[in-house]
């Protein structure tokens, strides 16, 4: 069955923030190396300075890059009955059992305009953007299952 609607996370959402963490620890860790190397009274030439921000930026290029490569391949796909989560791990939802669908937002969602989309129990729809129309479209899946197991129950009776 093909899905109606395929969702992917906001790549510059989900990256940024990390890319600036991890920026922010390759800072400190250089400049705590050199403290140490201070305290222990050693004084490394320039070029050992030099040679530890090359390792710090390609550390840094690499985490991005691997980042990057696995939110490309994450998606989340909608079925009148369920909603599949495909990444690291598949997850599925199914919308029969779902108690409520809430949007959450950060300080950082609402510079990028994006947001998460919580389905009780338990499952995220991260980083999206258009999480107000995404979340109510959730909202009427999870009616018209709820409204269809309920005829499948009257009619089995």
């Amino acid at each position: 069955m093909e899905p109606q609607y395929i969702t992917r996370p906001n790549l510059k959402r989900a990256l940024l923030p990390q890319f600036f963490g991890v920026m922010l620890l390759c800072v400190l860790f250089y400049f705590f190396a050199l403290l140490n190397l201070k305290l222990l009274n050693f004084s490394a030439p320039p070029s050992v300075k030099l040679l530890l921000i090359i390792v710090m930026l390609v550390l840094l290029l690499l985490q991005t890059y691997l980042s990057y490569s696995n939110l490309s391949l994450e998606s989340y796909q909608f079925f009148p009955d369920k909603i599949v989560y495909n990444g690291k791990k598949q997850s599925t939802i199914m919308l029969s059992s779902a108690a409520d669908v809430v949007i959450k937002k950060s300080i950082i969602d609402s510079f990028f305009g994006t947001g998460t989309v919580k389905i009780e129990p338990g499952f995220s729809i991260s980083h999206i953007s258009h999480p107000q129309e995404i979340s109510d479209y959730a909202r009427k899946l999870v009616q018209a299952a709820k409204g269809q197991q309920s005829y499948q129950q009257q009619f089995n009776q």
